[in-house]
């Protein structure tokens, strides 16, 4: 999982690029390794939501990652 700093760097870079090419707004979510122990750091990101992976499966994760969010 990257750092704040880096992640919200793409996320800036990615977005600037799709709006200059598409013209319109552009959703971006973070499809990393998203658990409860960072998904709360992962939230203060610039990213619009996340994908929830392998901690979808164990529903007591998943709904400490939902009541997060």
């Amino acid at each position: 999982v990257p750092d704040g700093v880096y992640a919200n760097e793409i996320f800036e870079f990615i977005q600037n690029e799709m709006q200059m090419r598409f013209e319109n707004n552009v959703v971006l979510v973070y499809g990393g390794s998203v658990n409860k122990q960072n998904a709360q750091n992962i939230f203060n990101w610039k990213y619009s939501g996340v994908l929830i992976g392998g901690a979808s499966l164990v529903i007591n994760d998943l709904a400490q990652i939902l009541e997060l969010s």
